[in-house]
């Protein structure tokens, strides 16, 4: 088959686009940009260095710990090693590699819309979307988890996807290896493997749904497996993730950001509990007293602070045209939007209930933690993928109205 034919124009066109754009970002830097804008993305280049000279994984310490999941600090690790073989700046090439895994995410896009909706146009209109969207063209100069960690989770949705349709084997192995992966860089897709199974089930007898799953645990056993091994024996506790879900489960406890943060981390050190266990104290405590603020804090308004503008715009407030402020402000709220309305409205599709559910179970899962822009762009393939076939349909209806007025 040939790898690449005129049929392939348009999405080439999106990518070569989004490429630019990149290129753009990459060496004029505009807005106000600082490669450690957060403290993750400096105490992680910390990280990096620390394992290849003294040999310590320890995240924020000069002493081993299980702080964060191995996934991002070794990926760093491994383009640090590299830049230091060839002499290069391990900065610049993170920067590079990110960009190229930028734009993977959106040839992923278009390949998963394309696979799962059987529609070349669903797939352009998707992938348009995301390559226009401004976080990715931010964070793939930064040294956090968010770029890496989306490509991983839009890689397992192509994946899952494309094993979905067939009984192959290695689909289905390369799958689990993927969702390892992708769950050492982040945990908290973790509970949706179960709705991915729970499809699989639908799709087919228990007996293929359960040697399906078993197929999956093989990645598991050599990605997750010897991660958990290392923390049993170093530090007596088995993590299967990492040590410090306490604190941004404790810092999700403050409805509407009421309070001030630090008072909890004191109440908790008085109490002589830690803090995922006053977290659990006060959530029970919260919902006892005042149910209406805690269950519309749990709900809707993490939500809304998770997606109330694209993560990173404000750091080109200041320096953007106002029509591009507006441009980018308008396309993210196009496609979160639409995208949780295409769930509604088509949820009697089976492939846009599949994706939807997909998207409830991630904001679901979110909405236990501390709500940021930052974890809201992690789903934002998937929305991007819901609008894009919303679009669709919409272009379709106009078209057919257009068309009956004609006749008419």
């Amino acid at each position: 088959m040939k790898i690449w034919s005129i049929k392939n124009l348009p999405i080439t066109v999106i990518l070569v686009f989004s490429l630019f754009m990149h290129l753009y970002f990459l060496i004029e830097h505009p807005g106000f940009f600082a490669l450690f804008d957060a403290r993750d993305a400096e105490k992680y280049h910390e990280m990096a260095w620390q394992l290849i000279n003294e040999g310590i994984y320890g995240y924020n310490s000069d002493t081993s710990n299980a702080y964060v999941t191995p996934g991002h600090p070794l990926y760093l690790t491994a383009i640090f090693l590299i830049a230091k073989f060839f002499h290069m700046n391990e900065i610049e090439l993170v920067k590079v590699i990110n960009m190229f895994l930028s734009l993977s995410i959106i040839l992923l896009i278009y390949l998963a819309s394309k696979k799962i909706f059987k529609n070349e146009v669903v797939a352009l209109i998707s992938a348009l979307l995301f390559s226009t969207y401004l976080s990715p063209l931010h964070f793939f100069r930064s040294l956090l988890t968010e770029l890496p960690a989306t490509f991983m989770f839009t890689l397992s949705i192509f994946v899952y996807a494309l094993s979905f349709e067939n009984k192959k084997v290695w689909h289905h192995i390369l799958f689990g290896f993927v969702a390892s992966i992708t769950l050492m860089f982040r945990p908290t897709p973790a509970p949706l493997l179960l709705l991915a199974w729970l499809f699989i089930l639908i799709k087919h007898r228990w007996k293929t749904a359960i040697n399906i799953g078993l197929l999956w645990c093989i990645g598991p056993i050599f990605i997750i497996l010897p991660w958990v091994i290392r923390n049993y024996i170093q530090f007596g506790k088995p993590y299967i993730f990492s040590s410090h879900s306490g604190n941004p489960l404790l810092a999700g406890t403050n409805p509407f950001y009421l309070d001030d943060f630090e008072t909890y981390l004191k109440k908790a050190e008085e109490l002589g509990l830690t803090q995922e266990e006053y977290a659990i104290l006060r959530i029970k405590e919260g919902f006892k007293e005042n149910f209406n603020l805690w269950f519309s804090w749990f709900t809707l308004g993490k939500t809304i602070y998770m997606f109330k503008e694209p993560a990173s715009l404000l750091n080109y407030w200041g320096v953007f045209p106002t029509l591009i402020k507006g441009f980018y402000i308008l396309q993210h709220f196009y496609v979160v939007i639409v995208g949780f309305l295409c769930g509604i409205i088509f949820r009697k599709n089976k492939e846009v209930l599949g994706v939807f559910l997909i998207l409830l179970g991630y904001v679901g899962i979110s909405n236990v933690f501390l709500p940021l822009p930052r974890y809201g762009f992690y789903i934002i393939p998937v929305l991007c993928i819901l609008s894009g076939y919303a679009t669709y349909k919409f272009i379709i209806f106009i078209i057919d109205f257009f068309k009956k007025r004609a006749i008419l």
